[in-house]
């Protein structure tokens, strides 16, 4: 996950001058509502910090050691009090692509081949 959403260290909310990447832990579908997940990926952060406000349309990627598919991009998250940031075992939620591939293509006139076309396995931890 990327972006160059607001950064809260300085005091005062801001955006980040240079791209924040971050990994996150694939949240199991049956915690969600069916309707929900089969148009979002949720995720949880792998060390305590998540996405913040000026992050949506980030990319998700797998990196699976070869590649780093685009899977999904940042719809929102589940900000905490500071109505910033998700930090903790807050949520982040994302469009998973695949099931707007066809539109993608048409609209953005790109090739099929720079996006993923398959339901993401996605391997529950």
């Amino acid at each position: 996950m990327a972006g160059y959403g607001l950064n809260l260290s300085t005091g005062k909310p801001q955006l980040h001058q240079s791209l924040q990447y971050m990994t996150a832990t694939a949240i199991d579908p049956d915690s969600h509502d069916e309707y929900v997940y089969s148009k979002s990926l949720y995720f949880k952060s792998n060390n305590g910090y998540g996405t913040c406000s000026g992050d949506s349309g980030g990319p998700v990627v797998f990196e699976d050691g070869k590649t780093e598919p685009l899977v999904g991009l940042l719809s929102h998250g589940d900000h905490t009090k500071d109505g910033f940031c998700v930090t903790g075992g807050a949520n982040n939620y994302y469009v998973v692509l695949y099931k707007y591939i066809s539109w993608i293509e048409k609209n953005a006139i790109l090739d099929r081949g720079r996006f993923v076309n398959i339901k993401p396995r996605v391997e529950l931890k």
